[in-house]
Formats: structure tokens, sequence, C-alpha cells
């Protein structure tokens, strides 16, 4: 994620304890195959990473242990702590809560995840898709939801001779299986909003 670490060094400055952490198959994480984005996965791996978390001696039982997240991130946090009693807050930063997509586009890249499918019982490898194109355009269509500057930004880090992708997103890859569309497809959390009851 990008600009990930400083969020968390600005909670160490403050005295609060943060873990940092790549999803299976995405950055530092190993896992495969590679970034096939699956956001009920990434709950699971959320509330695994809480359960590393919350057992560590720098943390203080009494206080409790929050969830912070941007973007699909965010929406992660909001259905982790819904399910998982031991989350005390959450800091969602723009929760990717509903996905707008090009309906030709997506047709496209549904056919082709059929395809993948198929082929990857066979032992191949995932087919891959940028997330972004040149022009910033996602190729199923789906809005990134961030403003065309934002957008370009983000392109900028991909170039491994660039200062800024260091600093920002030293591990970011620009990529995805094109099973990631289908996973997306099936992932609303809206519904889960009713759980989170027990948070502060």
């Amino acid at each position: 994620m990008i600009g990930l670490p400083f969020a968390a060094m600005a909670f160490q400055a403050a005295g609060i304890t943060a873990l940092v952490y790549d999803p299976r198959g995405v950055g530092l994480s190993d896992g495969f195959p590679r970034n096939d984005i699956n956001p009920f996965r990434e709950v699971d791996d959320m509330c695994d990473a809480l359960t590393f978390l919350s057992s560590h001696k720098m943390v203080d039982q009494k206080k409790g242990v929050g969830l912070w997240g941007m973007s699909l991130g965010a929406a992660i946090a909001m259905v982790a702590a819904a399910l998982d009693h031991r989350v005390r807050f959450v800091i969602a930063v723009c929760p990717a809560t509903e996905h707008t997509h090009n309906m030709e586009k997506l047709r496209l890249v549904l056919a082709k995840a059929t395809k993948d499918r198929e082929s990857r019982i066979k032992g191949n490898e995932p087919f891959y898709v940028p997330m972004l194109n040149k022009k910033g355009e996602n190729p199923a269509g789906f809005d990134p939801g961030f403003e065309r500057e934002t957008i370009l930004r983000m392109l900028q880090v991909q170039d491994e001779t660039d200062p800024l992708r260091a600093s920002l997103a030293p591990h970011h890859v620009n990529r995805t299986t094109v099973g990631t569309y289908r996973n997306m497809l099936m992932w609303d959390m809206r519904h889960m909003w009713q759980y989170r009851k027990h948070l502060l």
C-alpha cells in the first residue's frame, strides 16, 4: 500500500504500537499465486495479524487493539472488526465500500477469468493484467476512486529508478490476476455494518 510505512511511523511516533503486514501473495509476504486479490481471504489474514499483535508484550491488553486501512484495506478492516470482537476501533481511510465499472470491459475481463480458471486447473500460471494502464485506466473499467493526478502519481512509482518509489511503495507491483476481478464482484461488505455494535 502506497504510503503505509509513513502511517505506521506516525503511529509509532505517537506512542502507538503498529504492525505493518502484507496479505498473503502480496508484497513481502509469501503465497501463490502472486497478487491474486481475494477480500474474503484478506479478512482472515487481518484477523490472524490481530492474533499475533494481541499476544505481543508491547501491547496493553486493557487498551486493546484497533485496525487501520485505506481503500480496499479500509473495507477489509471494517469487515474484520465486525466479525472479531477483539477489535476496539477502526480507522477507515476512504473505504472502498462500493465499486463502479464499465460493463463492456468487465464482460471481456470475466470471460478471460473463466479461461484462466480452466488453464490454472491444468497447472498453468495465472493470467495477469495491469491494475492501471499507461493512461491511468483499469482494464475492467473499475473506478479506482482517485483523482487523475493521484492515479498518475501511483503509476510514477512503478519506475524502479524513481526515488519516489523507494519512499512510497517499494514493493508495489502494478498487476493482479485476472481472477481478482471475479473475486471483487462477489465481495460486498455493506451488509456487515449490523455486526459492528461492539466497537467503541
